[in-house]
């Protein structure tokens, strides 16, 4: 087996290409046509996938252009100190440009060339303001070759056997682990003959009934976006082997939802399980996802779908508050006020976990005692508090 970066490249490009899902046809429509200009018309279907030559000269004359002097930074904000109508800016004054397609404001100035020597010498001193020094060195400290793939498959046998379409109706969910916090189901697939698996994890409150205020979905919107930032790692290592992971916000519960390759699929929801038990709130990445989420919102209300299905949901959900209420209470959440939260969703909370595709029903138990082993390890999640 072929090691390090180029054998992993070309593992996981192989077996994504062996065993691809079905696609939609406008979506394979777009992604062959955005492929024709790279490929040759013969290797337009698995030129994406396939890597059959390896050229060290172009890689090294690839990485040799990758210099600090030619990068480029894109900055999206619409915090900085830049006043549009002609004044002086607190900071400094900088040039205001318009995109022409869109009206959108930008500006365009060199790189500092204290930013650009601090990159080839990792030298904190170089920042002066308060804190970038640290900054700096941390910076430096994490850049680094990424650790040797946890995800790579090798199991892809089929636990349900030859398919079962012909065995008539489709099996029920059976419960494979119940206590006073979790709960855990199976269901085995005898009917698409794919190696992969989805597991679905939902944890909070059982209150019922709707949100009391606009700062509860609000909250809870902030600690999905969080804590599927603080695994950006481990899902960029995945998805190079057909892993994903995903956490959202539904109602007062967060669900975290990975899909992919049976195989190390328990390994991704461990990793993501363990960020949920002991995440802690920064306050930098917290500013960084409410400008975002904020950003989510505004360009929600100029899409007339989305901004019709949310008032159709406002007249008929309970609970469900205008988006200009959420945005606003979004705005004024602080880190502890969040990590409060997460604790006491936690605490008070109880999880139900639904297994679903090429895995057995032992080894949904052994999904369901990691489940309740890693999120009662953190010692929030206990049946004394359960509601």
């Amino acid at each position: 087996m072929r090691r390090g970066p180029r054998g992993t490249l070309l593992s996981g490009g192989r077996l994504r290409w062996l065993l691809q899902e079905e696609e939609e046809a406008d979506a394979c429509a777009t992604r062959l046509a955005l492929a024709l200009p790279c490929f040759a018309p013969e290797h337009c279907l698995c030129g994406d996938y396939l890597y059959t030559h390896w050229d060290p000269d172009l890689v090294s004359a690839t990485l040799a252009r990758l210099s600090a002097e030619n990068a480029r930074l894109d900055l999206h904000s619409a915090a900085f100190p830049v006043t549009l109508a002609g004044g002086v800016s607190t900071e400094r004054v900088m040039q205001v440009e318009m995109e022409p397609w869109f009206g959108v404001p930008y500006t365009c100035e060199p790189v500092p060339a204290a930013l650009v020597q601090s990159w080839h010498i990792g030298d904190p001193k170089m920042f002066h303001q308060k804190g970038e020094a640290a900054a700096a060195a941390a910076a430096a400290a994490a850049l680094h070759l990424p650790p040797r793939n946890p995800f790579q498959p090798s199991d892809f046998a089929l636990r349900g056997g030859v398919s079962g379409r012909s065995s008539g109706t489709a099996r029920q969910p059976t419960c494979v682990k119940k206590t006073a916090t979790v709960e855990v189901w199976h269901k085995l697939d005898d009917a698409f003959d794919t190696p992969r698996a989805c597991v679905m994890v939902a944890t909070g409150p059982q209150e019922r009934g709707g949100l009391a205020s606009a700062s509860e979905p609000a909250e809870i919107l902030l600690l999905a976006a969080l804590l599927q930032d603080a695994l950006r790692e481990d899902t960029y290592l995945a998805e190079m082997f057909g892993l994903e992971c995903h956490v959202a916000a539904r109602g007062r519960r967060l669900v975290i939802r990975v899909y992919g390759f049976s195989h190390k699929l328990p390994a991704l929801l461990e990793r993501a399980l363990r960020e949920v038990a002991t995440h802690q709130v920064d306050p930098a990445r917290l500013a960084l996802q409410q400008e975002v989420l904020a950003r989510r919102f505004c360009n929600s209300d100029l899409q007339p779908m989305r901004h019709a299905a949310h008032l159709r949901r406002l007249a008929l959900q309970e609970g469900i508050f205008p988006s200009k209420e959420v945005a606003a209470a979004m705005a004024t959440c602080t880190a502890e006020g969040a990590q409060v939260h997460l604790d006491r969703l936690l605490r008070r909370g109880r999880t139900v976990a639904l297994v679903h595709g090429n895995v057995s029903s032992q080894e949904a138990e052994v999904i369901g005692d990691m489940v309740s082993s890693v999120l009662s390890r953190s010692s929030k999640l206990d049946g004394s508090h359960v509601d």
